[in-house]
């Protein structure tokens, strides 16, 4: 039986839906700011992101093209390096949108600019 927990704050909820006993998920959402989220405990709130999973699966296709991660049994070494990489597919998005003509029409256009992006960030 899942325990849904639900926060709500002006235009920002916070939902805790556990759906095992060793399976939570946290969502953070802007989309869904009422409280009306459904509380029902045979159901998933309705605030459970099923359409919005091709984004994190585009980003997690982006991050293995080219990954900074190296195995670690450190987890802050494991946490910075993700941290790393989604920071570099965000900002290569929004270079794409910006200057889409700066790589031309070349197929690897993100590790392109990983490269660069790693050369301004040594200098």
């Amino acid at each position: 039986m899942p325990i849904v927990t639900i926060y709500a704050k002006e235009e920002i909820t916070l939902v805790n839906y556990v759906t095992k006993p060793n399976k939570c998920v946290i969502l953070l959402s802007t989309m869904h700011n009422d409280k009306d989220v459904i509380d029902d405990r045979k159901t998933k709130p309705e605030s459970t992101p099923d359409s919005t999973k091709s984004g994190v699966d585009f980003l997690d296709q982006k991050a293995r093209i080219s990954s900074c991660k190296r195995q670690s049994r450190r987890w802050p070494v494991v946490f910075f390096s993700n941290m790393l990489d989604v920071a570099g597919i965000n900002s290569w998005i929004i270079f794409d949108l910006q200057r889409s003509d700066r790589y031309g029409n070349v197929s690897h256009k993100l590790r392109l600019f990983l490269k660069d992006l790693t050369e301004e960030m040594t200098t």
